[in-house]
């Protein structure tokens, strides 16, 4: 008998107990719900062919103008098979501008408003300058890159960077 009476007892204390901890109101600054809100919408392949430039498509989607920096250099990164000296990417070499040309340097930011889109489109080539005049060329193996865009968070004001990664077959 008094073990059915401990048991019963304890059972009262567990279910009070369960009752005011679930009843307590929780800490919160306000009552509005906290919304998490992207900054890009992205159009974008996973998988690109040998024959198809990848084309990479970021609209804004916030309420207010982004800052994206570089706006005309494409950066465009190879994932390594193994990694050397601790780097697991490798940038692909890219040209602004055509060896030997005297070109505008290109702008350091450009304003997307609200809706607007900012599309990238990258050949699958890596160029670069051998000496003053010649343009050496090498075409994008299969494998895993990634487009490195560079922007300002517009309710931050901090510089962050986006990845969009795909692949090359």
């Amino acid at each position: 008998m008094k073990l059915c009476h401990r048991l019963l007892s304890l059972f009262v204390i567990v279910a009070f107990l369960a009752t005011v901890v679930a009843c307590k109101k929780a800490n919160r600054t306000t009552d509005k719900p906290v919304v998490i809100k992207s900054t890009w919408e992205v159009d974008a392949k996973s998988t690109y062919t040998a024959d198809e430039k990848v084309v990479i498509r970021f609209k804004n989607i916030t309420e207010q103008e982004v800052v994206v920096f570089d706006p005309l250099i494409v950066v465009v990164e190879q994932k390594l098979k193994t990694k050397t000296e601790g780097k697991e990417w490798k940038r692909m070499r890219w040209l602004y501008c055509p060896c030997g040309a005297s070109c505008p340097p290109p702008p350091h930011q450009l304003e997307i408003t609200k809706g607007d889109v900012k599309t990238f489109v990258w050949n699958k080539e890596e160029r670069w300058c051998e000496g003053a005049m010649k343009t050496k060329t090498l075409k994008a193996s299969k494998g895993t890159y990634r487009l490195q865009l560079r922007y300002q968070d517009p309710t931050t004001k901090v510089v962050e960077t986006y990845y969009q990664e795909f692949n090359i077959e």
